[in-house]
């Protein structure tokens, strides 16, 4: 039974993740009132933007109009029914319990709870506790149908530009709590597909890549299978690269492999409200009351070989024009954008 997301189990089995690099990146990104499904954050004096675009050719999944998951039907005698017959909500850490103990009359069942537990606890970034929705149990039995990339991407955006602001309400929350004399750790959690976001530091920032990560030789796509963290950066390594005004692409005198760019004038951002205000050595404030500053905006564009080209570019690779991403030219193959 082939899935859509087999590929993710080729991943290394220890991944590392960098909670550090990832906050960094968000500290830095740019508020724009009109684009609440994609961020774009400073580095040095340019701009780089994380859509759909990007997430697609990051982690491979299918994008499409979600449906209205209301309506799945209720398979009857489904997996649901035969393994959790009592339970009108069914948690990761209970589905993971199934399929370590349990009996499968039809062969394909635990290759379905698995998937369930993949899809939420991988992609979505959830707790063990977390109470499964009742329609992916009836999605399940056709699950590569749904538009997963879609799906996770708005999940994982929202939490991505919402984090250092839940960070801030939590912390001011527990200093009310404990009283304001009492250190509080300053903390937040990110959910979604977090990972793809730190992949996507690894291709604007060539310089991340060479100090703490590694390319795998290999011939699979996309691009969260090629890159991967082997060693955790310090915070004062970090803040030196993030601090460089020649991180992005190859203005380091690294080009950064698989990407090409293009420029474009952009006008009314200013730093986020969200950010945490760190005010350290690396000189960045995120401070709403800034002055409102124009730049360029450095647009990434991905390219793979094989893949055809881009209306108006000769290198190929993806671009996002009108309503939404395209694929153009040739094979289509796994990142199709339907919009």
């Amino acid at each position: 039974m082939a899935s859509y997301f087999g590929h993710f189990l080729t991943m290394h089995r220890e991944m590392k993740f960098s909670g550090g690099i990832i906050h960094r990146l968000l500290l830095r990104e740019l508020h724009h009132n009109d684009r609440i499904d994609e961020t774009q954050s400073m580095l040095g004096n340019q701009s780089v933007r994380f859509s759909k675009v990007e997430f697609c050719l990051i982690t491979g999944l299918r994008f499409g109009v979600v449906p209205d998951t209301t309506k799945y039907a209720t398979v009857e005698n489904g997996i649901h029914q035969r393994y959790f017959p009592r339970a009108d909500e069914v948690s990761l850490e209970e589905i993971r319990g199934v399929v370590t103990v349990a009996e499968f009359g039809e062969a394909y069942d635990v290759v379905k709870l698995y998937l369930i537990y993949i899809m939420n606890w991988i992609l979505m970034g959830v707790d063990e506790r977390f109470k499964i929705p009742v329609w992916q149990f009836r999605l399940v039995e056709d699950l590569d149908a749904f538009p997963w990339g879609a799906h996770v991407y708005r999940h994982s955006i929202y939490s991505f530009k919402h984090a250092l602001n839940w960070g801030r309400d939590g912390f001011e929350r527990r200093q009310q709590e404990k009283g304001a004399d009492v250190h509080t750790v300053e903390t937040y959690n990110i959910y979604g597909l977090s990972h793809a976001l730190l992949i996507f530091a690894f291709e604007v920032i060539p310089d991340l890549g060479k100090e703490f990560g590694a390319r795998r030789v290999t011939d699979l796509t996309p691009h969260i299978l090629k890159l991967e963290l082997t060693k955790q950066p310090s915070g004062k390594k970090l803040a030196k690269i993030f601090k460089a005004r020649t991180t992005f692409g190859g203005n380091s005198g690294t080009e950064g492999r698989g990407l090409t760019d293009r420029t474009s004038d952009i006008e009314g951002s200013e730093p986020s409200a969200g950010g945490l205000r760190p005010n350290d050595s690396e000189g960045y404030e995120t401070d709403p009351q800034r002055e409102r500053h124009r730049h360029r905006h450095r647009r990434v564009w991905f390219t793979f070989p094989g893949h055809g080209t881009s209306a108006g570019d000769s290198r190929g690779g993806v671009g996002c024009d009108g309503e939404g991403p395209t694929l153009t030219g040739g094979d289509r193959g796994p990142y199709s954008l339907e919009d």
